[in-house]
């Protein structure tokens, strides 16, 4: 009997409202999660220093994400298996230079869009107002490499004044912000809590 291709789970892929292998109920988590999205802006360039420090900050989250840490339910991966986060297009170790920072969940399944931070501030698409200098986001369908994505935005948020904005809410950031806290020694707030929610 063929069984649905999300990690973890023994159902039909032909059960209910499924699509493209993976059985109804996973497709419906799936199509869930599939636009969930973190935006970001770079308030301005980051120095050779600056992305030095930032990349061994983001070496230790993934260090801290991988030593371990499993990725846990359905369509997120097979149970019992560490979290890997690989480079921007789903291969290779993560990109951390002086001048990008990408990564991604591993590919083919546990992948989707990269992590990508330049030093020097791009415009989001071509044609792209001038004012959307530094404007990013990241589309990780809630796949297990968001809790990195997380983690990392809560430290640049922190650490150089990014603007942060999600489609999670606070409790979708929780495990990030926990993580940043585990691998860099320090208490974050979560960057979803804003001045409205604290009042």
């Amino acid at each position: 009997m063929p069984r649905c291709k999300a990690g973890g789970c023994a159902n039909d892929p032909d059960d209910g409202e499924g699509w493209d292998g993976y059985c109804g109920s996973c497709a419906d988590q799936m199509e869930d999660g599939m636009g969930y999205t973190h935006y970001w802006t770079q308030p301005r360039d980051l120095t050779p220093e600056e992305m030095g420090d930032i990349g061994a900050s983001v070496r230790k989250i993934i260090a801290t994400a991988t030593d371990g840490r499993k990725v846990l339910d359905g369509y997120r991966g097979t149970p019992g298996v560490p979290l890997q986060i690989a480079g921007g297009d789903g291969e290779g170790p993560p990109q951390i230079t002086k001048e990008v920072i990408s990564i991604n969940g591993k590919g083919p399944d546990l992948d989707h869009e990269a992590f990508y931070l330049p030093a020097k501030r791009e415009l989001p698409y071509d044609g792209a107002d001038p004012s959307r200098l530094g404007w990013a986001f990241c589309k990780t369908a809630r796949k297990p490499y968001d809790i990195v994505v997380t983690a990392c935005l809560t430290y640049l948020a922190a650490a150089y004044d990014f603007e942060v904005g999600s489609d999670g809410d606070v409790d979708d950031w929780d495990d990030g912000v926990k993580l940043a806290e585990e691998a860099l020694g320090r208490e974050f707030a979560n960057p979803m809590i804003t001045e409205a929610l604290v009042a």
